[in-house]
């Protein structure tokens, strides 16, 4: 019985992981981790994404070896199954076997989850990472050091996979000194919380010199946003995503109304609390609340809710269970059937390549666009339309940093000036600017005439031929 949710899990997410093609996201993962060494050291602590660092280099010998996006997305969905398996054992040592059930129901039928086990970014291998921590803090009764060793090094490992796992720590953090049942483990379990605090700080130093990258997220202000991402977080607005929101917080009323004798409701709600009322004073100020960075408190919530659950009576928990298993199913049919990325850029490229024609030439606007497209067009051997943006001597693979680097403005303009048909693509009206933005502003600044000829949307990403009469 216990093996269903991961089972479920699995064959789901498997027979999805290489539908879709890679999208924006999952390029950016490819061609950091395609870097050479040196450069992805050089970008990671010059130019961006020093949170997703340590996930770049782990990835890089995969995508040496392979580059289908199955095999690509494939650590992600490691990273879902053994927090779906440790979640389970953690519930199961703390409540039995109907509380590991449901547990683990709840995380395998959560439509985030799901969409993110089928992605290539590091966010279910640092919820790994942290539910691992999360089971050591609930279970360990001795202050022996192997386990806070263990604990620390699950702390470190969850917070250098992504950063934003430090506020479910901080939640463990808040727990160890509020709640007796801690006492026994409280040392040895904030030393190594301490320890493991102390060597992030270079992390977060590298995070601040690079808020750039968060700041295509809105500020914070209106409720409607906050609810936004709950909703995100439960899957999304289906009837089958309604149903587990309504499972977990009906479980959670019973944690608190029940509160069964010896189980972990008080620290669990800490950490189910504290990311995102954390996460939300933050995002008031500066640009950081999304969804994907309060994955993490999944876990702890499926936890809290599954011991609420089994706390009721075999006559109600036994219902309550198969209903939570059809939506878990249900959840898992819709995420497969209906399941869709923002943007398309392996479609984007192969449309330009089929219209194209040689003297062409191509802008990306913004700049940054040109990241995913390019990963695509350069797979491609019948592109003729040129990118004369590019700096001519670039060596892709020893670039520290995401973007390519530019040519001069004057030596864009004049390439521009000399072609007829100008391909323009990219994300009209997006303000992010996370590089300079010089070829798409040489190309807005050209005072000539100009005749759309080709108009095409790809999710969010727009394609454009336009006839500039040169």
């Amino acid at each position: 019985m216990l093996a269903y949710a991961p089972l479920l899990l699995i064959a789901t997410a498997a027979a999805g992981l290489g539908r879709l093609p890679l999208w924006r996201d999952e390029v950016a993962s490819v061609v950091a981790a395609g870097r050479h060494p040196s450069a992805l050291w050089g970008m990671v602590l010059h130019s961006s994404d020093a949170s997703f660092g340590l996930y770049y280099f782990l990835l890089a010998p995969l995508v040496r070896v392979a580059q289908d996006p199955w095999a690509l997305r494939l650590p992600s969905l490691i990273g879902a199954v053994v927090t779906v398996a440790v979640t389970i054992d953690t519930a199961r040592r703390l409540a039995g076997r109907w509380a590991a059930f449901l547990a683990g129901v709840l995380v395998a039928g959560n439509g985030a989850v799901l969409a993110l086990a089928g992605t290539a970014r590091p966010y279910t291998l640092a919820m790994m990472a942290a539910a691992c921590a999360t089971r050591l803090l609930l279970l360990t009764r001795s202050g022996r050091s192997g386990p806070a060793v263990g604990y620390g090094c699950w702390v470190l490992l969850g917070t250098y996979l992504h950063a934003m796992t430090a506020l479910l720590f901080v939640a463990h953090g808040l727990a160890l000194v509020l709640f007796r049942r801690f006492f026994p483990i409280r040392r040895s379990f904030a030393l190594a919380l301490g320890a493991a605090a102390v060597a992030v700080v270079p992390l977060a130093l590298l995070l601040r010199a690079q808020s750039v990258q968060t700041t295509w997220l809105p500020l914070v202000r209106s409720a409607g946003q906050v609810r936004e991402v709950a909703e995100q977080l439960a899957g999304g607005t289906s009837v089958a995503a309604r149903a587990w929101a309504v499972a977990v917080v009906l479980g959670v009323v019973l944690a608190f109304v029940v509160r069964p004798r010896a189980a972990p409701v008080g620290p669990l709600a800490l950490m189910v609390a504290v990311p995102p009322v954390v996460l939300i004073a933050l995002g008031t100020a500066t640009p950081i609340l999304t969804s994907r960075y309060l994955v993490f408190v999944l876990p702890p919530l499926a936890l809290l809710a599954a011991l609420g659950w089994a706390a009721v009576g075999r006559a109600v928990v036994v219902p309550a269970a198969a209903a939570m298993s059809v939506v878990a199913v249900a959840v898992t049919v819709g995420w497969f059937r209906a399941g869709t990325f923002p943007d398309d850029p392996e479609a984007a490229a192969e449309y330009l390549a089929t219209h194209d024609a040689p003297g062409d030439v191509v802008v990306f606007s913004p700049v940054w666009a040109r990241t995913e497209m390019h990963y695509y067009l350069d797979r491609r051997d019948d592109v003729a339309a040129r990118d004369v943006a590019v700096r001519p001597d670039t060596v892709e693979a020893e670039v520290p940093s995401l973007y390519l680097p530019e040519a001069g403005a004057a030596e864009i303009r004049q390439a521009l000036l000399g072609a007829r048909r100008i391909w323009v693509v990219g994300f009209p009206g997006d303000p992010w600017r996370p590089t300079p933005n010089t070829s798409a502003e040489v190309y807005a600044a050209l005072h000539r005439p100009r005749s759309v000829v080709l108009d095409r949307w790809f999710g969010d990403l727009n394609v454009q031929l336009v006839d500039s009469g040169g």
